[in-house]
């Protein structure tokens, strides 16, 4: 489970039962498993989930790493990104930043 004070800007995935986190502690963006309460390390430095959800229904964790957005692909099923993160934005405030789902 996770632990108290180590879960910054929680993120629901969507229809599922995964949540995505920032661990402070660990610098890490992590992946848990609401149910059994499996946690996994998803990516190093990435900050500030959010997840967007393709047309095709395709899952997209989209984060910050540093003051850079990125997205990445997401397997729900074994909490994992696969393939390379694709660069969307540089110099982005972290402070500031947020999505909408508009």
């Amino acid at each position: 489970m996770i632990r108290q004070g180590a879960a910054w800007n929680p993120y629901v995935l969507p229809g599922s039962k995964v949540i995505l986190f920032f661990d402070p502690v660990k610098n890490v963006l992590q992946a848990q498993r609401l149910e059994t309460g499996e946690v996994k390390d998803v990516m190093n430095g990435a900050t500030r989930p959010y997840f967007w959800t393709a047309p095709d229904g395709t899952g997209y964790p989209l984060y910050l790493n540093g003051d850079t957005l990125f997205a990445a692909k997401f397997d729900e099923t074994r909490l994992e990104v696969q393939g390379s993160p694709v660069q969307l934005m540089a110099h982005v405030d972290p402070v500031s930043f947020s999505v909408t789902a508009s």
